[in-house]
């Protein structure tokens, strides 16, 4: 590695998509990341809300946040996104020092999803060495397909100015390099809890039932010699019998 570049994440590793088209409740597992910080001042960490979603043994951002905030922006602003993505299953947020403040806060706040608190284990460069492989085979999506608004939930890094799948992937390209990390961080917690629901090391919740339909014999045995996650995504596509 350089001053500039580390060598975990290769720029190439990541894969580009557009959500357009793509329906957020036709993933298996939507998560929101949070690494947080409230100092408001130009030498603070930045605050950086990643909302993940998962499809089989593939891992897609779907919304970046990733600018100076303090409690009060940090709080709303993760409101703001649950209220326009429903669908998010569960929020996953580091329980130490400001994360365990924002977990007090949201906990009685109606509508909120449950509450991830996670005690991270190891060092910022441990937890990002334990996704680097997933990244490596090509399993990370992030999307192109920026609105103004979401380009303005983007601080810029540099001089040049970036996009903001741009900004995310140069500081992973970067890590442990780079003046701030806060991405980084909130991707290696995110994703590491994707992986445990891929691979069945933690259970995928239990979804609400939009719909009840009733099932013909040919559907409930194809339910039955499918995995947890093939089950819910029939449930969530035709119904609960």
């Amino acid at each position: 590695p350089t001053a500039q570049n580390g060598n975990l994440f290769v720029r190439e590793y990541w894969q580009l998509y557009e959500r357009k088209g793509i329906d957020v409740a036709g993933f298996d597992y939507v998560q929101m990341s949070v690494d947080a910080t409230f100092k408001q001042t130009e030498t603070s960490d930045f605050v950086a809300i990643e909302v993940w979603c998962l499809r089989g043994n593939d891992y897609y951002l779907w919304k970046l946040v990733n600018k100076r905030m303090g409690f009060l922006a940090t709080v709303d602003k993760i409101k703001e996104l649950v209220k326009e993505i429903p669908q998010i299953d569960q929020l996953v947020i580091e329980d130490k020092a400001n994360g365990s403040a924002i977990i007090e806060t949201l906990q009685y706040i109606d509508g909120m999803p449950p509450i991830v608190p996670v005690t991270p284990k190891g060092g910022k460069y441990s937890r990002a060495q334990a996704i680097s492989p997933t990244v490596e085979a090509r399993r990370c999506h992030v999307p192109t397909d920026w609105t103004d608004a979401e380009r303005q939930d983007v601080e810029q890094s540099g001089k040049t100015r970036l996009e903001p799948h741009q900004e995310f992937i140069e500081q992973f390209a970067k890590f442990p390099y780079a003046k701030h990390d806060d991405m980084v961080d909130a991707g290696s917690q995110g994703i590491a809890r994707l992986i445990k629901m891929a691979t069945g090391e933690e259970p995928l919740p239990v979804r609400k039932v939009l719909r009840y339909v009733r099932w013909y014999p040919d559907m409930w045995e194809d339910f039955e010699q499918m995995n947890e996650i093939e089950q819910q995504r029939l449930i969530q596509t035709y119904g609960a019998p």
